[in-house]
């Protein structure tokens, strides 16, 4: 997949960028808060029609402006696609366009455009909550299956039935028999969601261990490991279903159900540890840039083409030899564009054919260094 070109009319503090890409590592340099993120963050909307920074599409909106696009043409080996996104705020709305055709659900950008982002703040995928990992594990499994993301539209779908009855038969508004319905529904896509994810985790972890080695110079083993409501694989749905019956009294007291894959986590361990209890700053970031390239190559071996990759800010934030490698593992293999405020990070300072250099001030962009 490479991104030819995208443009920017009223998106952050861009009022109208135009941007042409050519070579594989574009790199995006300026003084922060200038507007070099907020290329990489209309990038990755196109890929689900969402932020990965707020849940508000008006925090999108130039300032005193009442509407934003980002049209980008990408080519993949179906051939080239133009992806037209319009958001108005005085409505409130969206309009989605692919190849022309006006799309009604955001769903239907899934796979269009295939992105993996790093930024700093990623290291809450490993201090962070369960929610923010299950986020992460959906949204890669979901670009690299629109299956999986059937399945779990509809698991949240029937979720979402299920503790609204709940809460209607506390408070005696309907009968407990209605709830073996929903129940039996659950328990079928929760059993295609969870296998699935026990499968990914696996695929997952094979990819994860020689990248983690080759960064740490064999100085560390990682582990990827699914930790499940209830324990997945043959037997799941009737593990589910006697979960669900034995806690119906606490769940109608809280109005919620407490068993399924929206209950479920993944943990990471660096040697033998929990990352999350026992690595150190260094070490968390080392292992989530080897999740971020798992994703990637999980990515590739499902759709069959590398995603686009955004680095945002994180070059410095790594040390010479994982910079090094970083550089040598995206160069001749995907399109990647990075942020940095300057090119120190870069080798020659950013002078080589291998990298485009972009300056971005005050949400203009220019070629060169």
């Amino acid at each position: 997949m490479f991104l030819r070109r995208i443009s920017l009319r009223n998106f952050r503090n861009h009022t109208d960028t135009q941007l042409h890409f050519a070579s594989n590592i574009s790199v995006f340099t300026g003084g922060n808060g200038e507007g070099k993120t907020n290329i990489l963050e209309a990038v990755f909307y196109l890929t689900s029609g969402r932020s990965y920074r707020t849940a508000r599409d008006s925090e999108l909106l130039r300032w005193g402006e009442d509407d934003f696009a980002v049209k980008a043409e990408v080519e993949q080996r179906g051939g080239k696609s133009l992806i037209e996104i319009y958001y108005s705020g005085a409505q409130n709305a969206k309009k989605i366009k692919v190849g022309g055709v006006e799309h009604k659900k955001l769903s239907d950008l899934i796979g269009k455009v295939n992105a993996v982002i790093f930024a700093p703040e990623d290291l809450y995928l490993i201090k962070g909550g369960p929610a923010e990992r299950r986020r992460f594990l959906d949204f890669a499994a979901s670009q690299a299956s629109p299956q999986y993301f059937f399945y779990l539209q509809k698991y949240h779908h029937v979720l979402q039935q299920r503790n609204r009855l709940l809460k209607l038969i506390a408070m005696e508004r309907s009968k407990p028999d209605a709830l073996e319905v929903w129940d039996e529904q659950l328990v079928e896509y929760a059993d295609q969601v969870t296998n699935r994810r026990l499968r990914i985790m696996e695929a997952f972890q094979a990819i994860l261990k020689p990248v983690h080695a080759r960064l740490t110079d064999n100085g560390e083993a990682i582990r990827i490991d699914y930790l499940p409501s209830v324990e997945a694989g043959i037997g799941y749905a009737a593990g589910l279903r006697t979960k669900l019956k034995a806690a119906r009294r606490d769940e109608l007291a809280r109005g919620y159900t407490l068993h399924g894959p929206h209950r479920d986590d993944f943990v990471l361990t660096v040697n033998g540890v929990d990352a999350r209890v026992y690595a150190s700053q260094g070490q968390q970031r080392t292992a989530v840039l080897s999740l971020k390239l798992a994703e990637v190559e999980f990515i590739r071996q499902e759709r069959e083409e590398y995603p686009i990759l955004l680095l945002d800010d994180v070059m410095s934030e790594l040390d010479d030899r994982r910079r090094v490698f970083l550089l040598q593992y995206v160069e001749n293999r995907l399109q990647t564009l990075i942020t940095s405020t300057n090119l120190n990070p870069f080798p020659g300072g950013g002078r080589t054919a291998e990298l485009a250099v972009f300056r971005v001030a005050k949400g203009e962009v220019s070629c060169g260094v």
